[in-house]
């Protein structure tokens, strides 16, 4: 469980830190760097997609 637990936040930590790409740019770097089946990957998507939603909640507009 440890081990899902680190992967998830991997892939956590870099949706925060490449939440200001497009969508089609994020899923590109994202699956460069995890591959596109991997836990990683699912929770970077899962995050990123949260955080736009987030910030269109309070902006009206998406960042990425």
């Amino acid at each position: 469980m440890a081990k899902i637990k680190s992967l998830s936040t991997d892939g956590v930590d870099f949706a925060y830190d490449h939440y200001n790409l497009t969508r089609e740019e994020f899923v590109n770097k994202a699956t460069q760097e995890f591959g596109p089946y991997s836990v990683e990957f699912s929770c970077a998507l899962k995050e990123y997609d949260d955080i736009q939603r987030e910030i269109y909640s309070i902006c009206g507009e998406t960042y990425g």
